[in-house]
């Protein structure tokens, strides 16, 4: 049986397993203000918090983040030194998760066993992090996960709640002239709510075939327990399908999905996009440095039916004790195809 928590309970931190010396922790750096700006703070964090969880779903990443930090800085007119915003946007990271978490979704148990080691993980990048500054790519994350909004499916993360615009979908039909992707996104009724996956810098140990399939597994038993959500999305330089002949070992990124009934959307390529397809490799940086490599944005949907269809299979639903074993099914499947 699946057992979801989510939505129709109040669950905090303390619910769901997370360990006491991790909230001690969090609770001292929330403590890291002085007694002017602790008031503050108090005063306007909660209201903060709610607008930034309902800013959750926008194309824009950061709104929720963007929305914390007016909180904290509008009222001291910009003057605070890097040192200073880095360990007040800490402290509200901290303070978020400690008062404002709260589930956006119900979530399976196979998720639900990943938030201590993910609370934890942030706890100790909350003390041991740098602590003169907190960089921008990780403090929007951070604020998603103190709030609930995004949550850890292992390899990749996943926000509960996100859209596709129709935009996009015209403007892919209109460059590319193919109708696929317009008609798969109608049928999923793309207009719905959407989960986005990412990853995280930070937690990349399961970033390989095997943890990229649990990791799709865990989000299909999300979709299972949300009939709501549409399907799952992402937007990557990864997902390029140049990348089977460049770097073969990420393939199946995008070669699996997309053999199961995943759609391609190719999006505006950034200078960010540039420099995390070329940072940590010699050979994609050699070859975008001779002209013969471009780095490619894309947006890869995964439709709700031919997820669900892909993670079940044709076998039956498993017993709890037969989810591990049926997860190396999956691993070893996925292999072959690639």
């Amino acid at each position: 049986m699946r057992v979801c928590i989510g939505r129709s309970a109040s669950v905090k931190l303390g619910d769901i397993g997370i360990e006491p010396a991790i909230l001690q922790c969090m609770k001292r750096v929330a403590a890291d203000v002085s007694p002017s700006e602790d008031r503050p703070l108090r005063l306007r964090l909660p209201r903060a918090a709610t607008k930034g969880r309902a800013l959750s779903e926008h194309w824009d990443f950061g709104a929720p983040a963007k929305t914390i930090d007016a909180a904290l800085f509008a009222l001291r007119g910009g003057s605070e030194d890097e040192a200073t915003r880095a360990r007040l946007r800490r402290a509200a990271v901290a303070r978020l998760a400690l008062d404002h978490f709260e589930l956006a979704a119900r979530l399976p148990t196979c998720v639900m066993a990943l938030f201590p080691e993910h609370f934890g993980r942030l706890a100790k990048f909350l003390t041991e992090g740098p602590i003169g500054r907190y960089a921008d790519r990780f403090y929007v994350k951070d604020v998603r996960y103190a709030l609930g909004v995004t949550v850890p499916c292992g390899a990749m993360q996943m926000d509960l709640k996100s859209r596709i615009g129709p935009k996009l979908i015209l403007r892919d039909a209109l460059s590319t002239g193919s109708l696929r992707a317009a008609l798969a996104y109608a049928v999923s009724g793309g207009l719905g709510c959407w989960g986005n996956n990412h990853i995280d810098l930070r937690a990349m140990k399961e970033f390989n075939l095997a943890g990229w399939t649990q990791s799709f597994v865990r989000m299909s038993e999300v979709l299972a327990a949300n009939p709501e959500i549409r399907g799952i999305a992402g937007v990557s330089w990864f997902y390029d399908p140049v990348l089977a002949r460049i770097s073969p070992s990420l393939a199946h990124l995008h070669e699996i999905p997309m053999r199961h009934g995943a759609f391609l959307v190719k999006m505006t390529t950034t200078e960010d996009d540039i420099r995390n397809a070329t940072i940590r490799s010699q050979m994609r940086r050699e070859l975008y440095d001779k002209g013969e490599y471009q780095p490619a944005r894309y947006l890869l949907a995964w439709p709700r039916a031919a997820l669900l269809a892909w993670a079940k299979g044709t076998a039956p639903a498993p017993r709890r004790r037969d989810r591990f074993r049926q997860a190396a099914r999956f691993v070893i499947t996925a292999a072959r195809n690639s």
